[in-house]
């Protein structure tokens, strides 16, 4: 097999589960790609195959008794408070915890092939650029022996191709099969969830047909699944459940799946069957279809650290180098992670964004059910697109989140008397507020909202999209000031109360309860959501009568706190004290994207953030943290870090992210060694983005987190806010960008040396001082400059 540096990647062993299978998809159709040479298993999955498990409850009603809860939280009785919202719940009908429903996966086609007791020089992976798998040995022979698949973007379907070696012959049986269990727990969960299943063989095709037990107006009925052969050259048989295929050099598989909502009698299976006839028996000429498709996507943005070294190894031994000494990962492990992290993302962008496992699912117990979870998870999955320059993936996150828009509402209405939208931490098929505990009081949590109103406006930083500002941003921003208009209130100092509030998943040390007053996070949020409001109203010239309510409303928010070990508080609330020991750094949301000005301009609070990224540290250099570590969360430090310029930090989480967190597949993992997870396949390039380039509108800093490791290299095809592309390559003294935007603007270039000679390739006028360039971009026109610095 060939590879290129960054594009592809070798592994020298199978999976063993589907942990550990390569990934293929188009956004909504899925294959995790086991690459056993002769005892195939591929898992087909969809990103809307969510198996029905709780109907949907109206949000509990704690408005009714709101008083009270305040009451509680302001008397120091923390957990008391958490534990009305549960009894509350039981007399409305939560009689456990009601868990979002699991994605599920459809089925396995299993293939078995008979190709000479031994093999020799196995290699499998991903051509990122293509989507394609691949697979391929050597028999005894020393005759090569492949397989490929991808999913194909332009006809919805999973293409395998099984080819023979010049002067061999293929004998290969194919079978469906419901998905393995890994244990007695998930063969119940099936067998509680799964009413029946249906598999059949007939000529040249296998059916699947599943039908769950749960159901209510809306709910999915299960999923029809069809695989076509074709092997013109050999002769088939048919079984129960399978297709023998004999004596042929080449098999083309397709498979298509659909997902049922109606009745038995309105079965899809025979438009299913119609629409996998009509297409072409050619693996090229689909693939070809393909890839102008999805070659778009993955090319726009690129990262080379001018190393080839260490380019052929294998991921295994990539990853173990790496891991034996992470302050010295190679550069090429870098690349890869780069490159296989904005793949796995853009490959489960469909009509919805990437659920905590993308669009991949190999259980029927998957970890969180493997949903949406917003209060870090997603938002971190999906922190590339938009500096990558895959723009159009986004409206995968705001259609879904606008499909629920009558459940945000009445959640708002229900659990809090406020008007506007209230978005919970966990959703999957319907954005009621159902998911919560009496340790995990999400109800508590009101931040996610504008979390993702943060997205909205960034959007508009990034395209310039100025109907997108208008139509869909700034209202959805406005529903979400609508409900912190209602939802805050006055304490005895004159400034507002979350009351309550929560910092994810993190109790104070001196209470043991997540039931809390005035998270950092919470006020932190409402700060940016505030400020946003007012620039995006101000652009567009509306919303003049409510600008001086929203003003006060800003200078009403509690300042941050800076606790007595000079750390910048998780609670503002005085009486809550700091735990460290903890994998959600959320309070340092105010420098997550771009610092806070309330920070950027308090030299005390830049300190006191540095503080606490070092003091969570220490917690994650502990030796049981491979326990309870988490992938986002050290996203989370690293782009605080890179924010506060913290250079050797920013490159320490790095490392760590890649070499902790990757399965020789190199897709990413939620802790170190497990659980299949995407979030970080998205956060690992956003954070590798940010330190290289971060953007303003109407400014740009180059390099201003370089590690002294990645002395030379380029990042092509980045996205500013602006609406301005960049193309950057730099070695030592010597930097080299081009810059191209839509509209004429005027901008400020950023450097960390004093500038030394500026030399423009194009016709520009623009002026140098210190360690700044300043320069009107013309619409339309690329420039290039390079710049000389001390």
């Amino acid at each position: 097999m060939a590879w290129t540096p960054s594009s592809q990647f070798r592994s020298i062993s199978p999976a063993h589960d589907w942990e550990h299978a390569l990934i293929s998809g188009n956004g909504s159709l899925g294959a995790l790609v086991f690459a056993h040479p002769t005892h195939e298993t591929i898992t087909l999955s969809h990103e809307r195959l969510f198996m029905p498990l709780f109907r949907p409850l109206p949000a509990v009603n704690t408005a009714s008794s709101l008083p009270e809860l305040r009451s509680l939280l302001l008397s120091g009785q923390y957990q008391a408070a958490a534990d009305k919202v549960i009894q509350l719940a039981k007399t409305e009908g939560y009689e456990a915890w009601h868990w979002p429903d699991p994605l599920v996966p459809a089925f396995d086609l299993r293939l078995t092939t008979r190709t000479g007791p031994e093999i020799s020089d196995y290699a499998r992976g991903t051509d990122f650029s293509t989507g394609v798998v691949q697979v391929s040995w050597l028999d005894d022979d020393q005759a090569l022996w492949k397989r490929r698949l991808f999913v194909s973007r332009a006809d919805d379907v999973a293409v395998l191709s099984l080819q023979a070696p010049a002067g061999h012959m293929l004998d290969c049986t194919l079978t469906l099969a419901t998905t393995g269990f890994s244990g007695e727990r998930e063969k119940q969960v099936f067998s509680d969830g799964v009413e029946r299943v249906e598999i059949n063989a007939e000529g040249d095709s296998l059916s699947y047909r599943s039908r769950f037990r749960r159901r209510w107006p809306g709910s999915l009925r299960g999923c029809d699944g069809l695989v076509r052969i074709c092997a013109p050259q050999g002769s088939l048989s048919t079984s129960e459940n399978s297709v023998m295929v004999h004596g042929t050099s080449e098999i083309l598989v397709l498979i298509g799946l659909t997902l049922c909502y109606d009745d038995d009698d309105a079965s899809p299976l025979s438009t299913l069957r119609q629409r996998l006839q009509a297409l072409p028996a050619s693996f090229d000429q689909l693939l070809g279809r393909h890839v102008t498709l999805h070659a778009p996507f993955f090319n726009r943005a690129s990262l080379n650290l001018g190393s080839h070294e260490n380019n052929d190894q294998s991921s295994e031994t990539l990853l173990a180098t790496a891991l034996q000494n992470p302050s010295d990962a190679p550069p090429a492990l870098f690349e890869k992670l780069f490159s296989a992290g904005r793949y796995a993302i853009l490959s489960s962008c469909g009509q919805l964004p990437p659920t905590l496992q993308g669009i991949w699912a190999g259980s029927w117990t998957p970890a969180w059910s493997g949903d949406f979870i917003h209060n870090g998870n997603l938002p971190i999955a999906i922190s590339s697109l938009l500096p990558a320059s895959t723009p159009e993936l986004m409206h995968s996150y705001f259609d879904y989140l606008e499909s629920f828009m009558d459940d945000f509402r009445e959640n708002a209405r229900r659990l809090y008397n406020c008007r506007g939208i209230y978005l919970p931490t966990y959703t999957a098929t319907h954005g009621k507020q159902n998911h919560f505990h009496q340790h995990w009081c999400h109800t508590f949590w009101t931040a996610a909202i504008a979390w993702a109103a943060h997205y909205y406006y960034d959007y508009w930083q990034y395209t310039g999209d100025r109907t997108f500002l208008a139509q869909r941003a700034l209202p959805f921003m406005e529903e979400a000031m609508a409900f912190y208009e209602d939802f805050l209130i006055s304490g005895d100092d004159g400034k507002l109360l979350f009351l309550p509030s929560t910092s994810p998943e993190n109790s104070p040390a001196n209470t043991g309860s997540q039931a809390s007053i005035n998270a950092t996070m919470d006020v932190a949020l409402v700060k940016e959501l505030v400020r946003h409001t007012i620039t995006a109203s101000q652009f567009l010239e509306v919303n003049g009568e409510k600008i001086p309510a929203w003003e006060s409303l800003l200078q009403r928010l509690p300042a941050y706190r800076i606790n007595d070990r000079g750390e910048l508080a998780e609670w503002l609330w005085p009486d809550l004290q700091d735990n460290h020991a903890h994998r959600h750094p959320s309070h340092l949301y105010s420098l997550f994207y771009e610092c806070d000005p309330d920070i950027e301009h308090d030299q005390r609070l830049q300190e006191a953030a540095r503080a606490v990224i070092e003091a969570r540290l220490v917690w994650w250099r502990g030796e049981d943290i491979a326990q309870h570590d988490m992938a986002f969360g050290l996203v989370m430090l690293g782009l605080a870090a890179t924010h506060l310029r913290m250079t050797e930090t920013a490159y320490e989480i790095a490392s760590w992210l890649a070499t902790r967190y990757w399965r020789s597949s190199l897709v990413s993992t939620h802790n170190h060694g497990s659980i299949f997870n995407v979030d970080l396949s998205g956060g690992f390039p956003a954070l590798l983005i940010e330190m290289l380039v971060q953007s303003h509108v109407g400014s740009i800093e180059l390099l201003p987190v370089l590690p002294v490791q990645w002395s030379y290299g380029s990042l092509k095809g980045v996205t500013c806010r602006g609406a301005i592309t960049l193309d950057l390559s730099w070695q030592p003294q010597h930097i080299q960008l081009t810059l191209h935007t839509n509209h004429t603007q005027h901008i400020t270039l950023l450097f960390q040396s004093d500038i030394v000679a500026v030399n423009a390739q194009t016709e520009i006028t623009f002026q140098c001082s210190g360690k700044q360039v300043s320069l009107t971009l013309p619409e339309h026109q690329t420039i290039t400059l390079e710049v000389n610095v001390a």
